[in-house]
C-alpha cells in the first residue's frame, strides 16, 4: 500500500487506521467510457469523519 510513497511510510504507522469498506465502482472517463474501479476506504479511529479512499483501475496496469 505505501511502497510508492516515503511520506505515507513515515506517517502511516503513527495512526490507528482501519479499512472500513471497499468494493467496485463504475465511473465514466472521458475518452475511455465506462471504467470499473476497485476501491478501499480507510478511516482514522480518532477521527472517523476523515476518509482516505483509494481507487485502482485494473486496466491501467495492462495499458
Amino acid at each position: 500500500m505505501n511502497a510508492g510513497s516515503p511520506e505515507v511510510r513515515a506517517w502511516w504507522p503513527q495512526y490507528d487506521v482501519q479499512a472500513r469498506h471497499g468494493g467496485r465502482k463504475r465511473l465514466w472517463r472521458q475518452g475511455r467510457g465506462a471504467v470499473d474501479f476497485a476501491y478501499t476506504a480507510f478511516h482514522l479511529a480518532e477521527q472517523p469523519e476523515q476518509t482516505l479512499v483509494i481507487y485502482s483501475d485494473d486496466r491501467e496496469s495492462a495499458d
